[in-house]
Protein backbone atom coordinates (compact mmCIF):
# COMPACT_ATOMS: atom_id res chain seq x y z
CA UNK A 1 0.00 0.00 0.00
CA UNK A 2 3.12 2.35 -0.40
CA UNK A 3 2.22 5.92 -1.60
CA UNK A 4 4.06 8.42 -3.05
CA UNK A 5 2.68 11.36 -1.01
CA UNK A 6 0.03 11.61 1.14
CA UNK A 7 -1.18 14.43 2.81
CA UNK A 8 -2.81 15.03 6.60
CA UNK A 9 -4.54 17.52 8.47
CA UNK A 10 -7.93 19.42 7.98
CA UNK A 11 -10.79 18.41 6.59
CA UNK A 12 -13.07 21.23 5.79
CA UNK A 13 -16.29 22.18 4.16
CA UNK A 14 -15.78 26.05 2.35
CA UNK A 15 -18.85 27.79 2.11
CA UNK A 16 -18.02 30.59 0.15
CA UNK A 17 -19.39 34.21 -0.80
CA UNK A 18 -17.49 35.10 -4.05
CA UNK A 19 -16.96 38.19 -5.60
CA UNK A 20 -18.98 40.79 -3.07
CA UNK A 21 -19.30 44.02 -3.65
CA UNK A 22 -19.42 44.63 0.38
CA UNK A 23 -20.10 43.49 3.55
CA UNK A 24 -23.67 44.33 5.21
CA UNK A 25 -23.92 46.59 7.85
CA UNK A 26 -25.32 45.37 11.45
CA UNK A 27 -29.29 44.37 11.00
CA UNK A 28 -28.98 45.13 7.07
CA UNK A 29 -29.35 42.66 4.40
CA UNK A 30 -26.78 42.87 1.26
CA UNK A 31 -28.10 41.24 -1.59
CA UNK A 32 -25.65 39.28 -3.03
CA UNK A 33 -24.91 39.16 -7.32
CA UNK A 34 -23.07 35.48 -7.43
CA UNK A 35 -24.73 32.30 -5.80
CA UNK A 36 -22.74 31.07 -2.49
CA UNK A 37 -20.70 28.20 -2.94
CA UNK A 38 -20.38 24.91 -1.26
CA UNK A 39 -17.20 23.13 -1.76
CA UNK A 40 -14.80 21.25 -0.16
CA UNK A 41 -11.29 22.16 1.65
CA UNK A 42 -8.27 22.19 3.84
CA UNK A 43 -5.07 21.25 2.82
CA UNK A 44 -4.33 17.70 2.25
CA UNK A 45 -7.96 17.37 0.71
CA UNK A 46 -6.63 20.33 -1.53
CA UNK A 47 -3.87 18.78 -2.44
CA UNK A 48 -4.32 15.39 -3.37
CA UNK A 49 -7.28 16.81 -5.50
CA UNK A 50 -4.68 18.94 -7.19
CA UNK A 51 -2.19 16.18 -7.97
CA UNK A 52 -4.99 14.27 -9.18
CA UNK A 53 -6.29 17.47 -11.30
CA UNK A 54 -2.70 17.82 -13.26
CA UNK A 55 -2.44 14.15 -14.28
CA UNK A 56 -0.84 12.45 -11.02
CA UNK A 57 -2.23 8.80 -11.06
CA UNK A 58 -4.41 8.35 -8.14
CA UNK A 59 -3.37 4.83 -7.12
CA UNK A 60 -0.04 6.99 -5.66
CA UNK A 61 -1.57 9.59 -3.83
CA UNK A 62 -3.62 9.72 -0.39
CA UNK A 63 -5.26 11.42 2.38
CA UNK A 64 -5.95 11.11 6.05
CA UNK A 65 -7.95 13.24 8.14
CA UNK A 66 -11.32 13.33 10.02
CA UNK A 67 -14.65 14.24 9.37
CA UNK A 68 -18.39 14.22 11.59
CA UNK A 69 -20.89 12.46 10.99
CA UNK A 70 -23.35 14.94 9.45
CA UNK A 71 -24.22 16.32 5.90
CA UNK A 72 -21.31 18.33 5.53
CA UNK A 73 -19.27 15.31 6.05
CA UNK A 74 -21.56 13.27 3.66
CA UNK A 75 -20.56 15.94 1.34
CA UNK A 76 -16.62 16.15 1.72
CA UNK A 77 -16.92 11.74 1.30
CA UNK A 78 -18.50 12.06 -1.67
CA UNK A 79 -16.76 14.92 -3.41
CA UNK A 80 -13.16 13.18 -2.42
CA UNK A 81 -14.79 9.93 -3.56
CA UNK A 82 -14.76 11.28 -7.94
CA UNK A 83 -10.79 11.59 -7.77
CA UNK A 84 -10.14 7.70 -7.21
CA UNK A 85 -7.16 8.41 -4.67
CA UNK A 86 -7.52 6.79 -1.42
CA UNK A 87 -8.90 8.05 1.39
CA UNK A 88 -8.26 7.28 5.22
CA UNK A 89 -10.69 9.64 6.62
CA UNK A 90 -11.79 9.06 10.60
CA UNK A 91 -15.91 9.86 11.19
CA UNK A 92 -16.37 11.15 14.39
CA UNK A 93 -19.54 12.05 16.53
CA UNK A 94 -20.50 15.72 15.80
CA UNK A 95 -19.76 18.06 13.14
CA UNK A 96 -17.75 18.53 10.50
CA UNK A 97 -15.17 21.74 10.01
CA UNK A 98 -16.59 24.30 7.86
CA UNK A 99 -14.86 27.76 7.42
CA UNK A 100 -17.15 30.86 6.25
CA UNK A 101 -15.28 32.93 3.84
CA UNK A 102 -16.52 36.01 2.47
CA UNK A 103 -14.44 37.66 -0.90
CA UNK A 104 -15.01 41.41 -0.72
CA UNK A 105 -13.76 42.37 -4.38
CA UNK A 106 -10.72 44.26 -4.11
CA UNK A 107 -9.88 42.98 -0.69
CA UNK A 108 -8.15 39.62 0.72
CA UNK A 109 -10.72 37.10 2.03
CA UNK A 110 -12.56 37.39 5.93
CA UNK A 111 -12.38 33.64 6.69
CA UNK A 112 -14.57 32.49 9.93
CA UNK A 113 -13.14 28.72 10.81
CA UNK A 114 -15.24 26.28 13.32
CA UNK A 115 -12.49 23.30 13.52
CA UNK A 116 -15.19 20.57 14.20
CA UNK A 117 -14.07 17.30 13.96
CA UNK A 118 -10.41 18.36 13.19
CA UNK A 119 -10.37 19.02 17.15
CA UNK A 120 -11.21 14.93 17.52
CA UNK A 121 -8.39 13.36 15.37
CA UNK A 122 -7.17 10.12 16.51
CA UNK A 123 -2.91 9.47 16.50
CA UNK A 124 -3.34 6.12 16.51
CA UNK A 125 -5.01 6.32 13.20
CA UNK A 126 -2.74 8.58 11.41
CA UNK A 127 0.49 6.54 12.77
CA UNK A 128 -1.10 3.51 11.48
CA UNK A 129 -1.53 4.94 8.07
CA UNK A 130 1.79 5.90 7.94
CA UNK A 131 3.01 2.53 8.76
CA UNK A 132 0.73 1.50 6.09
CA UNK A 133 1.77 4.04 3.55
CA UNK A 134 5.60 4.68 3.94
CA UNK A 135 5.16 7.60 1.86
CA UNK A 136 7.72 9.34 -0.48
CA UNK A 137 6.33 12.63 0.26
CA UNK A 138 4.36 13.63 3.16
CA UNK A 139 2.89 16.83 3.61
CA UNK A 140 1.37 18.22 7.08
CA UNK A 141 -1.00 20.81 8.21
CA UNK A 142 -1.46 21.33 11.80
CA UNK A 143 -2.57 24.30 12.86
CA UNK A 144 -6.23 23.83 14.70
CA UNK A 145 -6.25 20.17 15.02
CA UNK A 146 -6.24 18.25 18.28
CA UNK A 147 -3.00 16.26 17.61
CA UNK A 148 -0.98 19.72 17.13
CA UNK A 149 1.12 19.37 20.55
CA UNK A 150 1.48 15.66 19.96
CA UNK A 151 3.20 15.71 16.27
CA UNK A 152 6.31 16.50 17.46
CA UNK A 153 7.10 13.40 19.65
CA UNK A 154 4.98 11.09 16.59
CA UNK A 155 7.49 12.75 13.89
CA UNK A 156 10.35 11.69 16.22
CA UNK A 157 9.58 8.61 16.38
CA UNK A 158 8.48 8.17 12.97
CA UNK A 159 11.93 9.87 10.96
CA UNK A 160 13.47 6.31 12.33
CA UNK A 161 10.91 4.18 10.93
CA UNK A 162 8.56 4.38 8.20
CA UNK A 163 9.34 8.10 7.37
CA UNK A 164 12.71 7.75 7.74
CA UNK A 165 13.67 8.66 3.79
CA UNK A 166 10.56 11.08 2.86
CA UNK A 167 10.17 14.61 2.23
CA UNK A 168 8.28 16.55 4.96
CA UNK A 169 6.73 19.48 3.88
CA UNK A 170 4.95 21.56 6.63
CA UNK A 171 2.43 23.65 5.92
CA UNK A 172 2.02 26.81 8.17
CA UNK A 173 -0.94 28.28 9.73
CA UNK A 174 -2.12 30.50 12.96
CA UNK A 175 -3.01 28.36 15.16
CA UNK A 176 -6.00 27.71 17.32
CA UNK A 177 -5.96 28.16 20.71
CA UNK A 178 -2.47 27.51 21.57
CA UNK A 179 0.70 30.36 21.12
CA UNK A 180 2.67 30.42 17.93
CA UNK A 181 5.70 29.00 19.63
CA UNK A 182 4.51 25.22 19.65
CA UNK A 183 5.69 24.80 15.94
CA UNK A 184 9.19 25.08 17.20
CA UNK A 185 9.85 21.60 17.79
CA UNK A 186 7.90 20.13 14.62
CA UNK A 187 10.45 22.81 12.24
CA UNK A 188 13.60 20.56 12.89
CA UNK A 189 11.27 17.58 11.27
CA UNK A 190 10.70 19.19 8.16
CA UNK A 191 12.27 19.44 4.91
CA UNK A 192 10.79 22.27 3.39
CA UNK A 193 7.88 24.96 5.64
CA UNK A 194 5.90 26.72 3.24
CA UNK A 195 4.24 29.81 4.51
CA UNK A 196 3.74 33.95 4.45
CA UNK A 197 6.16 35.90 5.97
CA UNK A 198 4.35 36.63 8.99
CA UNK A 199 3.62 32.76 9.50
CA UNK A 200 7.07 32.20 8.80
CA UNK A 201 8.55 34.29 11.51
CA UNK A 202 6.07 34.00 14.42
CA UNK A 203 6.65 30.04 14.02
CA UNK A 204 10.07 30.57 14.22
CA UNK A 205 9.89 32.99 17.11
CA UNK A 206 12.48 35.51 15.30
CA UNK A 207 11.44 39.07 14.12
CA UNK A 208 12.51 39.05 10.63
CA UNK A 209 12.32 36.69 7.45
CA UNK A 210 15.77 36.71 7.59
CA UNK A 211 16.54 35.53 10.91
CA UNK A 212 13.60 33.09 10.26
CA UNK A 213 15.05 31.62 7.25
CA UNK A 214 18.25 31.50 8.91
CA UNK A 215 16.78 29.64 12.03
CA UNK A 216 14.66 27.30 10.24
CA UNK A 217 17.57 25.91 7.82
CA UNK A 218 19.65 25.89 10.63
CA UNK A 219 16.98 23.33 12.55
CA UNK A 220 17.44 21.11 9.31
CA UNK A 221 15.30 22.07 6.76
CA UNK A 222 16.63 22.06 2.76
CA UNK A 223 13.66 24.75 2.10
CA UNK A 224 11.77 28.05 3.06
CA UNK A 225 8.72 28.63 0.63
CA UNK A 226 7.37 32.00 0.98
CA UNK A 227 4.61 32.86 -0.67
CA UNK A 228 4.09 36.85 -1.48
CA UNK A 229 0.02 36.27 -3.16
CA UNK A 230 0.41 39.25 -5.94
CA UNK A 231 3.85 39.53 -4.90
CA UNK A 232 5.41 36.38 -6.09
CA UNK A 233 7.26 33.58 -4.39
CA UNK A 234 10.34 32.58 -3.00
CA UNK A 235 12.80 30.09 -2.00
CA UNK A 236 15.53 30.00 0.09
CA UNK A 237 17.73 27.26 0.98
CA UNK A 238 21.73 27.13 1.98
CA UNK A 239 22.86 27.71 -1.10
CA UNK A 240 20.10 30.49 -3.16
CA UNK A 241 17.70 32.60 -2.58
CA UNK A 242 15.35 32.76 -5.65
CA UNK A 243 12.74 35.80 -5.99
CA UNK A 244 9.88 35.08 -9.04
CA UNK A 245 7.33 37.55 -9.68
CA UNK A 246 3.61 36.32 -9.64
CA UNK A 247 1.59 34.96 -12.75
CA UNK A 248 -0.79 37.66 -14.05
CA UNK A 249 -4.05 36.35 -13.75
CA UNK A 250 -7.84 37.25 -13.71
CA UNK A 251 -8.10 37.06 -9.81
CA UNK A 252 -11.72 35.95 -8.62
CA UNK A 253 -11.13 33.95 -5.70
CA UNK A 254 -8.25 32.82 -3.40
CA UNK A 255 -9.17 29.65 -1.45
CA UNK A 256 -7.04 27.19 -1.97
CA UNK A 257 -4.09 29.16 -3.38
CA UNK A 258 -1.58 28.02 -0.23
CA UNK A 259 -2.30 24.27 -1.15
CA UNK A 260 -2.01 24.46 -4.74
CA UNK A 261 1.44 26.25 -4.25
CA UNK A 262 2.99 22.68 -2.01
CA UNK A 263 1.05 20.70 -4.58
CA UNK A 264 2.94 22.48 -7.71
CA UNK A 265 5.95 21.88 -5.52
CA UNK A 266 5.68 18.18 -4.39
CA UNK A 267 4.55 17.39 -8.24
CA UNK A 268 7.92 19.00 -9.85
CA UNK A 269 9.97 17.26 -6.72
CA UNK A 270 8.01 13.86 -7.88
CA UNK A 271 8.92 14.60 -11.45
CA UNK A 272 12.78 15.26 -11.17
CA UNK A 273 13.73 12.69 -8.44
CA UNK A 274 16.35 14.89 -7.11
CA UNK A 275 16.46 15.93 -3.35
CA UNK A 276 16.75 19.89 -3.20
CA UNK A 277 20.11 19.80 -1.16
CA UNK A 278 21.86 19.14 -3.94
CA UNK A 279 19.28 21.18 -6.80
CA UNK A 280 21.23 23.74 -8.34
CA UNK A 281 19.38 27.48 -9.15
CA UNK A 282 18.50 26.19 -12.16
CA UNK A 283 16.47 23.24 -10.50
CA UNK A 284 15.10 24.86 -7.76
CA UNK A 285 13.52 27.90 -9.77
CA UNK A 286 12.13 25.14 -11.68
CA UNK A 287 10.32 23.92 -8.74
CA UNK A 288 9.40 27.44 -7.71
CA UNK A 289 7.54 27.93 -11.12
CA UNK A 290 5.10 24.83 -10.45
CA UNK A 291 3.95 25.73 -7.53
CA UNK A 292 3.41 29.69 -8.38
CA UNK A 293 1.70 27.93 -11.71
CA UNK A 294 -0.75 26.16 -9.44
CA UNK A 295 -0.95 28.45 -7.00
CA UNK A 296 -1.95 31.17 -9.62
CA UNK A 297 -4.44 28.66 -11.30
CA UNK A 298 -6.06 28.28 -8.27
CA UNK A 299 -7.26 31.56 -8.19
CA UNK A 300 -9.07 32.00 -11.02
CA UNK A 301 -12.19 30.13 -10.18
CA UNK A 302 -14.37 30.11 -6.58
CA UNK A 303 -13.39 27.18 -4.58
CA UNK A 304 -10.07 25.63 -3.49
CA UNK A 305 -9.24 23.20 -6.50
CA UNK A 306 -11.88 24.13 -9.53
CA UNK A 307 -9.45 26.47 -11.27
CA UNK A 308 -6.69 23.79 -11.23
CA UNK A 309 -6.21 21.77 -14.25
CA UNK A 310 -3.06 20.53 -16.32
CA UNK A 311 -4.71 22.62 -18.91
CA UNK A 312 -4.99 26.05 -16.92
CA UNK A 313 -1.43 25.29 -15.49
CA UNK A 314 -0.10 24.48 -19.00
CA UNK A 315 -1.31 27.98 -20.38
CA UNK A 316 -0.13 29.66 -17.44
CA UNK A 317 3.57 27.81 -18.39
CA UNK A 318 3.18 28.59 -22.08
CA UNK A 319 2.21 31.91 -21.99
CA UNK A 320 4.06 33.28 -18.85
CA UNK A 321 7.06 31.12 -17.89
CA UNK A 322 9.60 33.21 -20.23
CA UNK A 323 8.63 36.43 -18.04
CA UNK A 324 8.77 34.95 -14.41
CA UNK A 325 12.20 33.66 -14.93
CA UNK A 326 13.18 36.64 -16.71
CA UNK A 327 12.53 38.69 -13.95
CA UNK A 328 13.29 36.30 -11.38
CA UNK A 329 16.17 37.43 -8.87
CA UNK A 330 19.08 34.68 -7.66
CA UNK A 331 21.14 35.36 -4.91
CA UNK A 332 23.94 32.76 -3.98
CA UNK A 333 25.25 32.25 -0.74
Amino acid sequence: MKKRVLSWGTCMCDIIAPEMEKVAEPGVIEYLTKVIELRLGGHPVDLVIDLARIGVDPSEIAVVSTVGADVFGDFLLQEIGHYGFQAFVERVEGGTGKTMILSVKGQDRLCHLDPGACMKMSIGHLEEVLQQTTPEFFTFRPGYTNLDTKMGPMLESLRRGPLKDSFLLLDLCAPYNKPWSYYLPLLRYADAVHGNSKEITRASGENTFEKATEKILSLGADAVLLTKEEGGAEMVTRRYRISQPAFKIRFVEPSGCGDAFCAGVIYSLMRTEKSVSIMDDDELAGVLLWGQALGASAATQVGCVEGVTEANVQTLLAGQKDRVLREMRVERF
